[in-house]
């Protein structure tokens, strides 16, 4: 049995420009961010399989934290640290 689960996010909602394409980025099985975007899906979905109503919101805000460093990689200037706790 296979199971497939899945998030429909917005580029708005990720802080994109509606109108921009969203740079393609692939991300083999087995590398750093494909097992970290698939540990948080599922983690945010954990709580729905067992029977639960909704989604923690920081469980929520955490997955979308991933997505954005997926699709954008990690901040350039700055300190590091203090852009991933913002």
């Amino acid at each position: 049995m296979s199971q497939v689960q899945g998030v429909h996010l917005t580029k708005s909602f990720l802080g994109l420009d509606p109108s921009a394409p969203i740079p393609r980025r692939d991300f083999s099985a087995g590398t750093v961010m494909a097992r970290l975007l698939n540990a948080e899906l599922d983690q945010m979905f954990h709580p729905l399989k067992q029977g639960q109503s909704g989604v923690a919101a920081a469980k929520f805000h955490r997955f979308v934290s991933c997505v954005k460093l997926a699709i954008l990689g990690a901040p350039a200037t700055g300190d590091v640290r203090r852009q991933a706790r913002g």
